[in-house]
């Protein structure tokens, strides 16, 4: 059984049982967390956005993938991970 949550309370990324829908993740707020000037913030941000790519939002990938190639200043953040470039990578636009 999943986390119980008031009526009407369950956030909208989190189905009946508790399971995490990534697809369901506002966009906005996870933006504005790639853009911090934290570099942890940043780090779970950009991941986040690769998760929610491979869960079938485009629109993730696209952000994703202009942070990594239009921002210079990204570059020297130590972002570039496998597993975010792998998602890049993977884009058909």
């Amino acid at each position: 059984m999943g986390p119980q949550f008031p009526p009407g309370q369950r956030p909208a990324w989190l189905n009946e049982r508790g399971a995490f829908l990534p697809e369901k993740l506002p966009l906005d707020s996870t933006l504005a967390r790639a853009l911090s000037g934290d570099k942890g913030e940043c780090r779970e941000a950009v991941r986040l956005l690769g998760v929610m790519r491979q869960s079938g939002r485009v629109e993730a990938g696209i952000y994703l993938m202009g942070l990594l190639a239009g921002a210079p200043w990204f570059r020297y953040r130590g972002l570039r991970s496998p597993a975010v470039l792998r998602v890049a990578r993977s884009e058909r636009l």
